[in-house]
């Protein structure tokens, strides 16, 4: 998938009355958004993150649209909010960089990333990245919470509709897209759980293929034998293309890999 190139301008300022700068991407047409998906496990249910990040011109604001989902087994709730976002560069022997959403719209499970500087001011979410593809949510002294990458945002193409079979062998997670003839490795996120939990139950013999129809989108990998990986964003049926692949969705439910903590 084709990804916006984009670049990094770092600019230093002399007075030190200004500790941050707003993000600026230059890009080789429009202005766009580039878009980032993770999901966080929480100890009673999965809280969901889709952040969109656009640069400003010259002397405007860069700004952020962010979608927050909390899903139990009791129920879901939602917000989202749109702003204004700020970045420091503290000169990281990494060459990370910090972001700072703010002014974020209130919401009561969003507590597991959510700083205010005092009760009078809306709440900030703070983040740093890992290489140009990564963002790892932080403290707001830009400690990560965590930095395994089933739980930090990544950065996506669009998204699209796959068909085909996935196959789970002893080191790797396969999928062939039947109506493009595709191959792609499977990332160890957002409905993976899902897809294994299910893979288990109509699976008869090692190496099989088991259907999978889903809306998806693909993250850089370096990890990957293909240095991208699919991840599937929502399952829409498994198993089956019938109405028994429908309800293995509907019966499916989030498994903790983590005993519901977090692994740092």
């Amino acid at each position: 998938m084709k990804y916006t190139a984009f670049i990094f301008l770092l600019i230093t300022f002399s007075c030190k009355t200004k500790p941050h700068q707003d993000f600026v991407i230059v890009t080789t047409g429009d202005e766009e958004w580039t878009h980032y998906e993770g999901q966080w496990l929480a100890p009673n249910g999965e809280v969901r993150l889709q952040l969109a990040l656009k640069a400003g011109a010259q002397n405007a604001n860069a700004i952020y649209e962010i979608h927050e989902s909390f899903i139990s087994d009791s129920g879901a709730s939602s917000t989202s909010s749109g702003s204004t976002y700020s970045t420091y560069f503290d000169g990281r022997s990494d060459k990370s960089m910090g972001i700072v959403l703010h002014d974020l719209s209130p919401f009561n499970y969003g507590s597991f990333f959510r700083y205010r500087k005092s009760p009078e001011l809306p709440e900030e979410m703070f983040f740093i990245t890992r290489g140009q593809n990564e963002l790892l949510p932080c403290d707001p002294d830009f400690k990560p919470l965590t930095t395994d990458k089933r739980y930090t945002l990544h950065r996506r193409s669009e998204l699209f509709t796959v068909e085909g079979y996935v196959t789970f062998d002893d080191d790797s997670v396969d999928f062939y897209e039947r109506n493009t003839f595709k191959r792609y490795n499977v990332a160890d996120l957002a409905e993976f759980s899902k897809v294994e939990a299910g893979y288990k139950k109509w699976a008869t013999t090692k190496h099989e293929g088991v259907y999978v129809k889903a809306l998806a989108y693909t993250v850089v990998d370096s990890t990957a034998r293909r240095n991208s990986a699919l991840v599937f964003k929502r399952l829409l049926m498994l198993g089956a293309e019938t109405e028994e692949g429908l309800e293995a969705v509907s019966q499916l439910e989030i498994v903790n890999r983590n005993n519901v903590s977090v692994k740092k």
